[in-house]
């Protein structure tokens, strides 16, 4: 049977929210988040502008924001734009490069709803997890990581919370 594009990014969002949901998170749309007090962990499907009707083209973004950070600049309503750390999925296989899944059919449709699964469960929640707080975002930028970031605003987040 063929799927709309719109109905297979719903079950894809449906089967990652089955796992998700085990962990905490809540769901709106595309996009899941959990907060732990410090930080709030963000995982999102995004959809390619060149996905048809019958064809869906996506990857999964994962992204986290600290609240003390959005405190310090403002921001109000925290949300996955909002990231002080973003990796794309396609960056945590073995070979790391950008991942866009094409789905036309129910067998592309499973096998890219394993590949994700298997992914956020061995490689992107252990990861994201490592991170309990803003000071373990800190250190990270210490070491020289910015993943997501520029290195201005790596330095622009330090100095913030050098206060």
């Amino acid at each position: 049977m063929q799927l709309t594009s719109k109905e297979i990014k719903e079950k894809l969002a449906d089967d990652i929210f089955k796992l998700l949901k085990e962990k905490g998170f809540k769901r709106t749309g595309m996009n899941f988040s959990m907060a732990n007090g410090d930080l709030i962990y963000f995982i999102q499907i995004q959809s390619s502008q060149s996905s048809t009707a019958t064809v869906c083209k996506l990857t999964v973004n994962v992204g986290i924001v600290s609240l003390k950070l959005c405190e310090l600049t403002e921001i109000n309503k925290p949300n996955y734009l909002n990231s002080h750390w973003t990796k794309r999925i396609g960056f945590y296989f073995d070979k790391p490069a950008d991942k866009w899944w094409t789905i036309s059919d129910t067998t592309s449709a499973d096998n890219a709803r394993e590949e994700i699964i298997d992914l956020l469960t061995k490689r992107v929640l252990p990861n994201i997890f490592s991170f309990k707080s803003t000071a373990d975002l800190k250190d990270f930028w210490l070491k020289g990581n910015y993943a997501g970031l520029t290195e201005k605003q790596q330095e622009y987040y330090l100095k913030l919370l050098e206060h």
